[in-house]
């Protein structure tokens, strides 16, 4: 499997490689054998190609592969190019019988989930001339079947994840010149052997293993496209990442629960590197390796150890969507976001920051959600002295769990606001520029502070706002502090000390929810 982001996760989602027949074209009337003749393996028919006609033939929980053989011996036109499954099946007898008795084209073999311990040579004899996609996961073989690899030497695709491998030898894969795609994800692998991989490979999943080091085996890989090593024992990347220089082909790396502590200076040279994980390692700073790379969307450093980002960490990254820095040890951000004019997400909670000013993100206005929850921040400053440079529209801004006694009119003018948490925080009051030109703001989260009132809710408009939570304060008095919520549906004020509730609260509110009138909601119970 392997991972692609989505709206990045982040995103460690994932794609499935299928066979190389997979492909979307005319289609043809090519039949199936007559389900009961082959049952009770089924198959489907696939889209014709410019290679010939597929089926696809699905044989599962099967007794023995002498059942196989009697399902579909001889049921398909010899013409016919088959993608052959079979698991979750007993096939004990599979050593003494072989897939040339079948009397077909395999052209994509999935042995996946079926207990093979030992897979003989003779049972993969003439199948060099067609197979191009082996899947054999999740099989406890505990050495790659080097010998069976031998006489596919047409093979594309080649899964072996979850196979009990322990080491990978130079002899390993040796003849497989067509291998592009190569799946070795949770094995028990500790060793990689100087040049035991194939070097013309597109794709290599290493992740889940036990490697401390990848031994030279990927720098000759000068047409590796994606590279996955995530959950190993990792220490160092330097010198061990394709060498061509410039790399035009390197697009996603991932890199994440390893144990670096730095980036490899060869970074600069992947021109083309869309996507990068570096999530729990023990990186302590970045030293600007990551500047030069413009086409990268997505990065994640979450849970290191770096404490300084420097002015111009990421000066050329134009196409940067996605940042997650959170769990680290930040104090200052010393302008080094700036250039990042595309950047939709930032994620800094979990770090040290003291003092927070929104010159940080002056210009980007793509931004849409900013997290910089769990901090040590006592002080928020706008751009200006009086608002946030109006070409900045953060939708969510999250604020929670830090140090903040006052806001100092810093949030004033952040048009576009929608949701803000200023929750677990020391506010006091809020004073009267604070919550100016939020137009925008639908919920506002000030519970777990020490406010004594929201006179100001009653001076400020806040047109849009239908959800207000500030429970887990000191407020006593509730008299017009709803006159500037006038479309407010939900209000938590429990766990305070309100003694009076004036008549007229509500005067003014008018709850609706997607143009529809509704029913205000107001929580007070609660010490």
């Amino acid at each position: 499997m392997w991972p692609v982001r989505s709206s990045l996760s982040p995103l460690v989602a994932v794609v499935i490689f299928v066979s190389v027949a997979d492909c979307l074209v005319e289609s043809s009337s090519v039949s199936c054998a007559v389900r009961k003749e082959i049952s009770p393996c089924t198959c489907q028919n696939k889209p014709f190609i410019s290679q010939g006609r597929t089926v696809d033939v699905s044989c599962e929980r099967m007794t023995s592969f002498e059942q196989v053989l009697d399902a579909v011996k001889k049921k398909f036109e010899p013409d016919v190019q088959i993608n052959m499954k079979i698991s979750y099946s007993t096939l004990d007898d599979l050593p003494q019988m072989s897939f040339n008795q079948m009397g077909l084209k395999i052209f994509s073999l999935d042995l996946n989930d079926n207990n093979i311990t030992s897979l003989p040579e003779s049972v993969f004899m003439g199948m060099g001339q067609w197979a191009e996609h082996l899947g054999l996961s999740n099989n406890p073989l505990g050495a790659v079947p080097h010998s069976v690899l031998a006489l596919m030497p047409r093979l594309k695709v080649l899964d072996l994840q979850r196979a009990n491998i322990t080491n990978i030898t130079s002899a390993d894969f040796q003849g497989l010149a067509s291998l592009r795609n190569l799946l070795l994800k949770e094995n028990e692998i500790e060793l990689l052997e100087e040049d035991s991989l194939p070097t013309k490979l597109h794709k290599l999943q290493l992740g889940g293993n036990r490697i401390k080091s990848l031994n030279g085996t990927v720098r000759k890989m000068s047409e590796l496209e994606w590279l996955i090593i995530n959950h190993n024992r990792i220490e160092s990347l330097d010198g061990e990442l394709p060498c061509a220089t410039p790399n035009d082909k390197l697009q996603l790396l991932v890199a994440d629960d390893n144990q670096l502590v730095s980036l490899p200076d060869s970074m600069h040279n992947f021109k083309r590197l869309d996507y990068a994980n570096f999530h729990r390692n023990n990186i302590t700073s970045l030293n600007r390796t990551l500047a030069k790379n413009r086409l990268l969307t997505y990065l994640n450093l979450e849970a290191n150890h770096i404490s300084t980002l420097v002015e111009n960490e990421f000066s050329d990254l134009e196409q940067l969507k996605d940042i997650l820095l959170g769990w680290n040890r930040i104090e200052w951000l010393n302008g080094s976001l700036v250039p990042l004019k595309t950047l939709r997400t930032l994620n800094l909670t979990h770090n040290a920051i003291g003092h927070f000013s929104f010159q940080e993100l002056a210009g980007l206005t793509q931004l849409k959600m900013v997290d910089l929850s769990h901090n040590d921040m006592h002080t928020l400053t706008s751009r200006t002295q009086n608002q946030v440079e109006s070409e900045v529209r953060i939708v969510e801004l999250r604020l929670q769990f830090n140090k903040l006694s006052r806001l100092s009119g810093a949030l004033s003018g952040l048009s576009g606001l929608n949701r803000l948490n200023l929750s677990h925080n020391l506010i006091e009051v809020i004073q009267p520029n604070d919550l100016i030109g939020l137009d925008d703001l639908k919920i506002l989260d000030v519970s777990y502070n020490k406010l004594l009132t929201l006179e100001e809710t009653s001076k400020t408009l806040l047109p849009r706002l239908e959800e207000l939570r500030a429970s887990h304060n000191a407020i006593r008095v509730l008299e017009h502090d709803f006159y500037g919520l006038p479309r407010l549906c939900w209000a938590d004020l429990s766990h305070n000390d309100i003694l009076t509730v004036d008549p007229t609260l509500t005067d003014n509110t008018r709850c609706q929810l997607h143009g529809v009138n509704s029913t205000l909601r107001i929580y007070l119970h609660g010490e």
